[in-house]
């Protein structure tokens, strides 16, 4: 059960990062030059691929993320495409469209290491949107170091 506990704590960690993009200011900018509206859009782009996946998690499946990210897969041309789809959305939309995404996307992450848990390691890595969030905080010089912790 060590692992459940480490998937709990991740979806713990998800939900501090989650508040943390919340609370920066609505100007705060990457170095990439991406704003709060598209670091938005990028989130919810991708918490939208893991709650779709969860299908195969309930079905008994194994967690890869090369199902998610094939290594073919350019990811710079992805997140691109991300922004293009959601070009017409104002700040309010992406910020309300990631709310409600990451809400379903923990929601899901809560399901699945409830009622579909694997003692799988590849299950666990299938928890690690907090860590995808950490890094692009780190990126707009968030200290992040409250997330860190165990």
């Amino acid at each position: 059960m060590e692992d459940k506990e480490k998937i709990l704590s991740r979806i713990e960690k998800l939900e501090k990062s989650t508040k943390m993009f919340l609370d920066q200011p609505n100007d705060m900018k990457l170095p990439n030059g991406w704003g709060k509206r598209e670091l938005a859009i990028h989130f919810f782009s991708w918490d939208s691929a893991l709650v779709e996946f969860a299908e195969n998690l309930r079905r008994g499946n194994i967690f890869d993320w090369k199902e998610i990210h094939p290594d073919e897969l350019d990811i710079n041309e992805v997140n691109k495409g991300h922004l293009v789809e959601n070009k017409d959305l104002s700040f309010a939309e992406a910020i309300e469209i990631y709310t409600e995404t990451r809400m379903e996307l923990i929601a899901t992450y809560v399901d699945i290491v409830n009622n579909h848990f694997q003692d799988e390691k590849s299950f666990t890595d299938y928890f690690t949107m907090w860590m995808h969030d950490l890094h692009h905080l780190k990126q707009a010089g968030i200290d992040t170091k409250k997330l860190e912790e165990k």
